[in-house]
């Protein structure tokens, strides 16, 4: 019961966090973000895929709804800055698609999506759709999708400056 309880308080503060996200992302002057990407993505070994298997067997059988699921694979030599100072996020590329996810490992951090064909970058909107869990000591992260295979985020508008170009994205 306590469980229920807890899950349904955790829901509603996501869509509170959702509904106020609704509309256009305001910019933040003091948290000037930039990411460099290079190198190629870490490879996925079978160990890793068993891993991510496991993980997400034990989140199904206690309760979680899973539609589907990818493993990522890092970025090891892409930075992450904020105000000029290394961040802990960490990098990852799904797919072959010139799109980065950079994945905050502080919860009071937000995470991003740097799409660098688009020329966009969209704070990630954990909304219950889709969830992010970079593995704690392997180069990739587990993407869990509940309703659609679809990585979804608030766009950085004209106020934020985001300027995409070539292998590195800044923005506020």
């Amino acid at each position: 019961m306590l469980r229920a309880v807890l899950y349904g308080v955790a829901f509603a503060l996501s869509l509170a966090g959702v509904v106020a996200w609704a509309g256009a992302l305001t910019p933040d002057p003091d948290q000037r973000w930039r990411v460099v990407v290079g190198g190629s993505s870490a490879l996925i070994s079978a160990k890793d895929r068993r891993w991510a298997q496991v993980f997400v067997a034990r989140l199904r059988a206690h309760g979680g709804e899973i539609e589907s699921y990818d493993v990522v694979p890092a970025v090891p030599a892409a930075s992450v800055e904020l105000n000029g100072e290394p961040s802990a996020h960490r990098v990852f590329r799904p797919g072959d698609a010139q799109r980065y996810l950079v994945i905050a490992t502080e919860a009071s951090r937000p995470s991003w999506l740097v799409d660098f064909e688009s020329a966009r970058v969209s704070r990630i909107a954990l909304n219950g759709q889709t969830s992010i869990h970079p593995h704690p000591h392997e180069p990739f992260a587990v993407v869990i999708y509940t309703h659609g295979r679809r990585i979804e985020g608030i766009p950085v508008d004209e106020d934020g400056e985001p300027t995409v170009s070539g292998n590195e994205a800044t923005w506020f």
